[in-house]
């Protein structure tokens, strides 16, 4: 027997590869419903999400979509054309139109620091590497980037992180929407884990994490009943995973705790809003390098219209929450400078086109800042972590990345 903690989409990704290898696995989510931050609301007729923006980094091409399509899970992703644009001045551009407004002094520097990374890459943030090219423009930009894709700004966001988020991209490609939302992903995979024989029970804490006295996993106890395990997958957060280990005196279990010391979360604010007209025309990213707070905006309807009642169309904007203040006081601050923040990009926006403003501070954006994930494989035998504290990668991308590397980790014993 296999079992999971945790039915957001890393437990349930997870699940399913060691259901589709014939394995017996049961899934335990608290929750009275699967999906976590990836799945479906719905509002005012419109399909807004718990957490992630309908999307998929890497689209059709990407880790997620090559497991569900090894699962043979019937999701459709809209690949977004363009993969982003960048609003600046009242205007967007295109990627290519973006680099042309760099004088040709910025053009050349970044050109031979970009070269200089072939040799080694500098222990700095990103923000550190961009500001030696002299280009506020660029740093600007930098930050947009960072705030919407990793919830952090530029100068918390390491240089190697950037650089392999930019080599996942030109690798499998930019951006898509998953047509029915974020749910139809989650549907697919509760559904495969059923019909593999798999047991998913949702409501159901578990109370414990029971390990053996030379601290390898033995089971869990869920309502007073042990249930024994083979591998135990968590998708709880690796902090939260600690919590249910008792005995803290094991040595792998030291270690596994001094592990999770390192780790930070990292906090944001989604503003899902409505328009009766397009407001940018795709559903790729658009950057907002001019906003204080808000990193980019996606208009998801542009893929899929049936997100939004019919002749309206839904929008999603993130941007990142510093750590300093996070009282009901501070965080309803940046909210406001958020909701500024739509106001100057679109001249339309009014308060009232809001359908919901969500935070992530208990449940954060991601377990671990970008660079600080662990590692899945803990230094309990038996026990495994998914989610967004083990990320290989971008978001959700990340997420299927690691649970491939703890599946291989099961198979090879």
């Amino acid at each position: 027997m296999d079992v999971v903690i945790g039915g957001g989409v890393g437990g349930l990704l997870a699940a399913a590869r060691l259901a589709a290898l014939g394995r017996r696995v049961l899934l335990f989510e608290k929750r009275r419903w699967l999906g976590g931050r990836f799945t479906n609301i719905v509002q005012d007729g419109f399909t807004l999400s718990t957490g992630a923006l309908h999307m998929l980094p890497h689209g059709s091409r990407g880790p997620t979509a090559a497991m569900l399509e090894k699962l043979k899970i019937p999701v459709v992703i809209i690949d977004s054309d363009p993969h982003a644009t960048i609003f600046l001045d009242g205007r967007m551009y295109t990627e290519r139109e973006f680099r042309r407004l760099l004088s040709l002094r910025a053009r050349f520097s970044l050109f031979w620091k970009w070269i200089s990374l072939r040799r080694s890459v500098p222990d700095m943030s990103y923000r550190e590497f961009i500001e030696g090219v002299g280009s506020d423009l660029l740093t600007s930009f930098t930050d947009a980037f960072s705030r919407f894709t990793f919830s952090v700004s530029s100068e918390d966001l390491p240089l190697w992180e950037a650089l392999m988020a930019t080599a996942y991209t030109r690798f499998y490609g930019g951006p898509g929407i998953v047509k029915g939302g974020c749910k139809s992903v989650i549907d697919g995979l509760s559904r495969y884990i059923l019909e593999h024989n798999g047991r998913i029970c949702t409501d159901s804490p578990v109370d414990e994490i029971l390990l053996t006295s030379e601290g390898s996993v033995e089971g869990v106890s869920v309502n007073g009943e042990v249930i024994r395990c083979s591998a135990l997958i968590s998708d709880i957060g690796p902090r939260e995973t600690l919590a249910l280990i008792a005995d803290r005196s094991l040595s792998p279990v030291r270690e596994f705790e001094e592990s999770v010391k390192g780790i930070r979360p990292v906090f944001g604010i989604k503003i899902s809003f409505s328009s009766d007209r397009s407001l940018i025309g795709h559903s790729g990213v658009m950057f907002t390098p001019e906003c204080r707070r808000v990193g980019g905006v996606v208009e998801v309807t542009a893929a899929d219209p049936s997100l939004a009642p019919t002749g309206m169309h839904l929008y999603m904007s993130h941007q990142h929450l510093p750590r300093g203040d996070l009282t009901p006081q501070g965080v309803r601050q940046e909210i406001d400078l958020g909701l500024e923040d739509l106001g100057m990009v679109f001249q339309s926006f009014t308060e009232d086109d809001v359908l919901l403003v969500q935070t992530y501070i208990d449940e954060p954006v991601n377990r671990a800042l970008q660079g600080s994930d662990l590692d899945p494989i803990t230094p309990i035998k038996g026990l495994y972590l998914a989610g967004d504290g083990v990320k290989d990668g971008i978001e959700v991308e990340g997420i299927a990345r690691s649970v491939e590397t703890v599946i291989e980790s099961i198979v090879s014993g």
